[in-house]
């Protein structure tokens, strides 16, 4: 007990040492919180990851009706062989929207075939490029409104 009295009276005298010579103190600075504040950020982060995955689900889905509006119809299959998938995680996340008919390629690049009224090659790309903005606005809503 008297060593460290006699520790802790030094450690006065030192502290009183310096503020009669005016000598700086190591700097030192601590912020209170920070674990709380890192947490608060990768939930954040993780939500905002959830919801850019939904955001591009719901976008892929919209494309895939829109381009159902305009896919060439003979027999139905090709419209029947839409498909919408995600892949990845995190924010490495892409959405594929895509035709599964083996002869899907062909119909949406021969633009000199004849197709019934309303019904076109580039059955994919014209939504893609006439609905683009609205695509965005859907992924934006699906981020900015995920709960944290």
């Amino acid at each position: 007990m008297a060593k460290r009295r006699g520790r802790l009276s030094k450690k006065i005298l030192k502290g009183r040492q310096r503020a009669k010579r005016k000598i700086p103190l190591p700097a030192r600075a601590g912020v209170m919180g920070v674990k709380e504040v890192q947490r608060a950020f990768m939930h954040r982060k993780r939500a905002h990851a959830r919801g850019l995955r939904i955001g591009l689900k719901r976008a892929g889905l919209f494309l895939q009706r829109e381009s159902q509006k305009i896919v060439p119809i003979d027999t139905g299959v090709l419209r029947e062989s839409a498909n919408t998938r995600e892949e990845g995680v995190g924010f490495n996340v892409a959405v594929i929207v895509s035709y599964g008919a083996n002869y899907a390629l062909y119909v949406h690049e021969d633009l000199e075939a004849r197709h019934k009224p309303g019904k076109s090659a580039k059955y994919l790309e014209k939504p893609l490029r006439e609905k683009r903005d609205r695509m965005g606005a859907i992924v934006v809503e699906a981020v900015e409104g995920t709960r944290l």
